[in-house]
């Protein structure tokens, strides 16, 4: 699921939620998804996504922030 590669700085995955979790494929999509050393997956979970959000920037690491909703999937 890393990158080796040096040119691509850490960040955070936000994976905006409620209490459980929703779909198989998305996670599936997520597993298969290379991304950079060093970057960390972050749920946000509760019933209200502008905190879930909110929350989730004061405590992202890294230089970016990508905010991924659970019912997405891709190759």
């Amino acid at each position: 699921m890393t990158l080796n590669a040096a040119d691509f700085a850490p960040g955070t995955i936000v994976i905006p939620t409620n209490v459980t979790s929703r779909y198989t494929d998305f996670h599936v999509s997520l597993l298969n998804t290379r991304i950079p050393s060093g970057t960390s997956i972050q749920y946000a979970m509760g019933t209200s996504i502008d905190k879930n959000r909110n929350s989730a920037i004061t405590q992202a690491k890294g230089d970016w922030i990508w905010f991924l909703d659970d019912d997405h999937v891709w190759e």
